[in-house]
């Protein structure tokens, strides 16, 4: 599950790094749904990692 976060995390950074850099919700409504659904998935599983992470750590 953790390689799952890691991979889902990857993913949507690089997809918001390209929205900063070209903005992307500039080019339609379904490229605005992607980015805003990138950016969520990337907090929840940056969130997933840091919980599952902590717990190893204790």
């Amino acid at each position: 599950m953790l390689v799952l976060a890691v991979v889902v995390t990857v993913i949507t950074g690089m997809i918001s790094l390209i929205h900063i850099l070209f903005g992307l919700k500039d080019l339609g409504e379904g490229m605005r749904l992607l980015v805003n659904m990138s950016e969520f998935l990337f907090f929840l599983s940056l969130l997933f990692i840091l919980v599952k992470s902590g717990k190893k750590l204790l």
